[in-house]
């Protein structure tokens, strides 16, 4: 008995391991990454919130991308500020997909229009943005504090 207990962690870690790698692998041969961006500061001060397929992925802010991985298949990119515009992407697996969004001054808000774009024309874009969420310190306690 005790050899069996010797060897457990070693048995549910091959599991693990195993079952984590056909995870990994189902996941990347049936799903695209779509990069949502917004390479404007007109509107800074305003998030934008976006939406895949009927779900909110994030506030998209000035100078920010998000990036999402969908299944592939029909997908619908979703923003409304002052009005709202949708892109429609025939998602398919292992492939990458780029939209840009354009803001511009409105009556109350900002009015946005969103644009699927090649990846040549999405590069130069997207190296000029960070990933929204990106610089922050997500754990509190990882800030210093200065003594007093």
């Amino acid at each position: 008995m005790k050899s069996i207990t010797k060897f457990f962690p070693f048995i549910v870690l091959f599991f693990s391991i195993a079952s984590t790698a056909k995870v990994q692998a189902y996941t990347q041969d049936s799903t695209a990454t779509i990069y949502i961006m917004r390479p404007t500061v007109i509107g800074a001060a305003m998030k934008i919130p976006v939406s895949i397929n009927g779900q909110d992925v994030g506030k998209l802010g000035s100078l920010k991308y998000i990036k999402y991985t969908v299944p592939a298949g029909a997908v619908s990119v979703k923003a409304k500020m002052e009005n709202a515009d949708e892109v429609e992407i025939q998602a398919e697996a292992g492939k990458m997909y780029y939209v840009k969004m354009a803001v511009v001054p409105g009556i109350i808000t900002v009015r946005i229009s969103l644009k699927e774009l090649t990846f040549e024309e999405s590069a130069p874009i997207l190296s000029k943005c960070k990933e929204q969420g990106e610089g922050k310190a997500k754990d509190k306690s990882k800030r210093v504090k200065e003594p007093r």
